[in-house]
């Protein structure tokens, strides 16, 4: 992903999820993120297509697990 984006997508996690700046985003999952729910991943189509410029598929965000798993999936749709 470029590097901008992906300094875009970092802070989107920290604000959607609560999260603290010492927090490591390759190692936030779905599965150990309480704050990570339906509303959360709603969240994150509305500020990625806001401030990345991407609208993704709310299914896509559906089957996301991780902070990794955006950052591919983003990736591979060029950003």
């Amino acid at each position: 992903m470029k590097e901008d984006n992906l300094l875009i997508l970092k802070k989107i996690f920290l604000v959607v999820l609560d999260l603290n700046d010492e927090e490591d985003m390759e190692q936030i999952r779905k599965i150990d993120t309480h704050s990570w729910d339906s509303l959360a991943t709603v969240s994150f189509q509305a500020a990625i297509q806001s401030e990345i410029g991407i609208e993704l598929d709310i299914q896509e965000l559906f089957e996301v697990t991780s902070f990794k798993m955006l950052d591919f999936l983003l990736s591979s749709k060029g950003y």
